[in-house]
């Protein structure tokens, strides 16, 4: 029907790439939250006016779980908003629909990944504390780790001057 296609010209979010069912709907919950969150404290339509075309390139990782969620938020969001997110701070975590940080599998290999990468910061579901608590002296090492336990508290570490 009519009221179902999208219209020319309508605004939209496309996503591309070698993807999963799980990890599309987690970019569409990311898209729809990060909307959200833009209407309730912004002044900004930059989401609803605006194709977004989201694109995950072939490559050794499997991308087919929820764990991307709040780092494509925050990217969406900071598009937006036009603010840079921090350069050497890595996040992982799948969000509800209503905000919340959900506890994830493989915290070991990511935290290991983001030191590999440079990251100083770690941003990780409040569910996975003990995950980290349990880890080796040397994978902490040179880490700052930040726990969440809702989507507004990592607002106020990506983008501490505007919360």
């Amino acid at each position: 029907s009519e009221k179902d296609e999208k219209k020319k010209g309508d605004p939209g979010l496309t996503i591309t790439g070698s993807l999963g069912n799980v990890m599309k709907e987690s970019i569409q919950i990311a898209h729809t939250y990060a909307k959200y969150v833009i209407y309730k404290g912004f002044d900004s339509k930059y989401l609803e006016m605006n194709d977004i075309h989201i694109h995950f390139p072939d490559g050794a990782s499997k991308k087919d779980g929820p764990s991307a969620c709040m780092a494509i938020t925050s990217a969406l969001i900071s598009l937006a908003l036009d603010q840079p997110l921090p350069s050497d701070l890595a996040m992982t975590g799948e969000i509800s629909l209503n905000g919340k940080i959900l506890k994830i599998g493989g915290i070991r290999e990511k935290v290991l990944a983001a030191k590999r990468e440079g990251m100083t910061k770690v941003m990780l579901p409040a569910g996975n504390q003990a995950d980290v608590d349990d880890f080796s002296d040397y994978i902490k090492e040179g880490v700052e780790f930040h726990f969440v336990n809702h989507y507004d508290e990592a607002m106020k570490i990506l983008f501490p001057n505007l919360t």
